[in-house]
């Protein structure tokens, strides 16, 4: 087996050792993501849990789940409620129980994401300027396939781009759509 199928074949087993004793509440999934494969792969200053993301205009998100955040950067805290700056959002991951019944929920999670302003300035010319913020969205389980595509595809009928729709979705052990 090839070193990245060996790897991610791991991570999917902790992840879906994670899940085996199934997730009554959404902090339930999410816990477990970030406690068992974020926190594993990134430093853990930048994962964070719960908030909203701004941007410069005061544009803001809908709460969201896990953000990868840049440590360096200030976290505004107002009213127990943590505002992440667009600037330093490296990604965003929507973590779901389940997808069932949940897709327009969460791609719309995405949207709000979407529309708003990166803030971030490249440095050096051989970097490009990302012009959108990265948001993924993870379950632990799903629809079957061609259900969960005709959902999505409802969802973005009136699109006539790929802008602004959502980077990944992956359902553990079912599919991954980029």
């Amino acid at each position: 087996m090839a070193p990245f199928d060996e790897y991610f074949r791991h991570l999917s087993e902790k992840l879906a050792g994670a899940a085996d004793g199934g997730f009554d509440r959404e902090p339930d999934a999410r816990n477990a993501f970030v406690e068992r494969f974020l926190t594993e792969t990134y430093p853990e200053e930048y994962v964070t849990v719960g908030g909203e993301i701004v941007d410069a205009n005061g544009e803001s998100s809908n709460r969201v789940g896990a953000v990868l955040y840049d440590p360096h950067l200030p976290v505004l805290s107002d009213s127990g409620r943590s505002r992440y700056l667009s600037a330093g959002v490296h990604a965003h991951v929507d973590v779901k129980p389940d997808l069932f019944g949940e897709v327009d929920h969460a791609l719309s999670k995405v949207d709000s994401i979407k529309r708003l302003n990166v803030d971030r300035i490249p440095v050096g010319d051989e970097v490009e300027r990302q012009e959108q913020l990265f948001s993924t969205v993870f379950a632990f389980e799903g629809p079957d396939p061609e259900t969960f595509r005709d959902s999505v595809l409802r969802y973005y009928a009136n699109r006539t781009s790929l802008e602004g729709c959502v980077d990944l979705i992956c359902v553990l052990d079912e599919y991954v759509v980029s």
